[in-house]
């Protein structure tokens, strides 16, 4: 590419007509490209001009001198920093509504994170060092002995102070609400293939009761036809006592289960046959049972529901 550079030559009004070379020289005096012979153009009475078009990045002189005699010249420097380099108007840069202002509200708030930066931070080896002090912590922590370890728990249990008088009856306290009565009804759980025995504590056992009845069933809503395990029994003994349903039938082995209830000790105990638990399944979700005494000539008062647990057993055989 190249670039053009207005030449101007003054040879005053005595020298009107001139015809005029040309010649373009480099910063080291070789002349470069051919003479120049035409396109010069007299302004006015002795000034000349003429339109150079440079190669880029040249910086030199181009001499214009009168064809017939080159002593009469005049020199114009060549130089791209005047020139070249400057081809469009200054204005044409950057107008106002093309400035973006710095983001300094950002720049302020980077440089308050930098400034905790400390002046001179941990070096790599510094860190390495460190990490290598941990890591050699733990191998010591797997390669603890036996005795290692007991020091290190006695050292640690010797750090406590031994329970309390008060710190026994805080946690007694709490045993209290947590834990009920072991002699309310509550969760039953039986083992499936064998023979129980179980004493049941219920404080509403009637005084006047004719007849009770232990009931086990997969969900509170279910009707007695469709009980697990219903067992009843009668204030004055009767051939209708015993197992009277078991799985959903009627059909079961009335002596297969009893039971008795006592008014003064407020206990009602039952007994189940393991032919009978063998029949049970074990629960994956517990049961519900209920135990409901009937006295005068139709009333009724019931325990509240409790769950009913049937766990597996190794041995098959009754």
């Amino acid at each position: 590419m190249s670039y053009n550079v207005i030449c101007s030559a003054d040879f005053g009004s005595a020298n009107t007509g001139l015809t005029l070379n040309g010649k373009l020289f480099d910063s080291a005096g070789v002349q470069v490209g051919a003479t120049v012979t035409t396109g010069f153009v007299e302004a006015i009475a002795g000034l000349y001009l003429y339109v150079l078009s440079a190669p880029d990045d040249h910086a030199g002189v181009f001499v214009i001198y009168k064809s017939t005699d080159a002593s009469l010249r005049r020199t114009v420097v060549v130089a791209p920093r005047e020139t070249e380099y400057i081809d469009a108007k200054t204005s044409t840069r950057l107008a106002t509504s093309g400035y973006t202002a710095p983001d300094n509200a950002s720049v302020t708030a980077i440089k308050a994170k930098t400034d905790n930066l400390p002046s001179d931070p941990a070096d790599h080896s510094l860190v390495m060092a460190e990490i290598d002090a941990v890591l050699s912590a733990i191998l010591s922590l797997n390669n603890l002995s036996s005795a290692g370890a007991q020091t290190a728990a006695a050292a640690a249990l010797a750090a406590y102070d031994a329970a309390t008088g008060a710190d026994v009856t805080a946690i007694a306290a709490i045993l209290a609400v947590t834990n009920p009565d072991p002699d309310e009804p509550g969760e039953i759980t039986i083992q499936r293939g064998t023979t129980i025995d179980r004493e049941i504590t219920v404080e509403i056992i009637p005084a006047a009761w004719t007849s009770a009845k232990l009931t086990v069933k997969r969900s509170v809503g279910k009707a007695d036809s469709e009980a697990v395990l219903q067992i009843m029994v009668s204030a004055t003994p009767s051939v209708a006592d015993g197992l009277q349903i078991l799985n959903g039938s009627a059909d079961a082995t009335k002596t297969d289960a009893s039971m008795t209830v006592t008014y003064a000790t407020g206990k009602a105990t039952f007994h189940l046959e393991d032919a009978l638990t063998s029949a049970l399944s074990v629960t994956q979700l517990p049961l519900w049972w209920d135990l409901k005494f009937y006295y005068g000539t139709s009333d009724s008062v019931a325990t509240a529901p409790q769950k009913w647990n049937v766990t597996g057993i190794v041995t098959e055989a009754v």
